[in-house]
């Protein structure tokens, strides 16, 4: 689920595990959409994370995933 009000997505990648994360994107800044078929995408550049936020592709950032909220 996007908050796109708040910039934030939030994703359950199995039972009782919830995540949050910033909805921006670390390459160029875009908003994330809905997570969909077990993934989140950047409409952007195709930047791809898992439902952890890790990073699955990020064009010219390697390393980078999604921004964590603790």
């Amino acid at each position: 689920m996007v908050l796109f009000a708040e910039q934030v997505v939030i994703t359950q990648p199995s039972e009782g595990n919830f995540f949050a994360f910033s909805a921006v994107c670390p390459h160029q800044g875009c908003m994330v959409q809905e997570p969909e078929d077990g993934r989140i995408v950047c409409p952007c550049h195709d930047s791809r994370f898992e439902l952890d936020g890790s990073r699955i592709a990020v064009p010219q950032l390697p390393g980078y995933g999604l921004v964590r909220f603790r």
